[in-house]
């Protein structure tokens, strides 16, 4: 009778271990391995790690969380001091880090967007650090995994603010084609309740939002709040093409 096995590598890998499958020597059979890549067709979110920091300090850091090799790390900060921009931002695992141009702002509401340049390094029990310009009394980062963006993805960006306002829409900005990522995040001064955009869906916190697949060209990112002073900004990856995700055949064997 016909018959089929099947393995798996119970988890990701960075190469594929062999596995040794029983056949009928003198039956026709055949053999293939694929490879199945966490994103079907556009980059994802693997993982959210989330901190708010009270009292004086210059510094701010996740907890101790698992990274794998391979995939973009994309910090969210958010300072309540006017002036405490981020200096610089490192991790655990060592990798190389640059801030997002244009969303920067120097505000009371201050927030910004780093990532990580290239394929990071895997670490069990990698640790995001930012360095302050200053001290800072609340500090809050957001640090997201994401699989599936290129290298040097950080294409465009964008921030606002407004005071005593219930709403805040960036400036636009333009991603060259479809299929970006747009992370945002905002900063308010009264602990508002915050709602996720339109085309938006919030992360681990009300304070932070994705879009995933976003169109090219011209658009925005915004916010719904109670009344608050408020800063957000918004920065736009470049996904990997799709089509270069999903079920990859690596090999094919046929016998006897």
């Amino acid at each position: 009778s016909n018959g089929v096995a099947c393995s798996d590598t119970n988890g990701p890998v960075t190469s594929f271990p062999s596995t040794n499958v029983t056949v009928n020597a003198s039956a026709t059979w055949s053999s293939w391995v694929g490879e199945v890549r966490a994103c079907i067709t556009v980059a994802c979110i693997r993982s959210v790690v989330g901190t708010f920091t009270a009292g004086s300090g210059s510094t701010q850091a996740t907890t101790a969380v698992p990274h794998v090799a391979g995939n973009r790390l994309v910090a969210l900060f958010r300072n309540t001091t006017a002036g405490t921009n981020v200096m610089g931002v490192s991790n655990t695992a060592g990798d190389t880090w640059a801030f997002c141009t244009g969303s920067r702002q120097n505000t009371t509401t201050h927030t910004e967007i780093w990532s990580t340049t290239n394929a990071t390094n895997g670490n069990a029990a990698d640790v995001v650090t930012g360095t302050l310009a200053s001290n800072d009394t609340n500090r809050t980062i957001t640090v997201a995994e994401v699989n599936g963006l290129q290298t040097g993805s950080c294409e465009t960006a964008a921030i606002a603010n407004c005071s005593g306002c219930t709403s805040l829409t960036s400036a636009s900005f333009s991603p060259a084609a479809a299929g970006n990522m747009n992370l945002a995040t905002i900063n308010d001064t009264m602990g508002a309740t915050i709602t996720a955009g339109t085309n938006y869906v919030s992360l681990s916190s009300q304070v932070d939002e994705q879009r995933t697949g976003a169109p090219s060209g011209s658009q925005t990112a915004n916010f719904t709040f109670t009344s608050t002073n408020a800063g957000m900004s918004v920065a736009s990856f470049k996904a990997n093409a799709v089509g270069s995700a999903g079920l990859q055949v690596s090999s094919f064997l046929v016998g006897p």
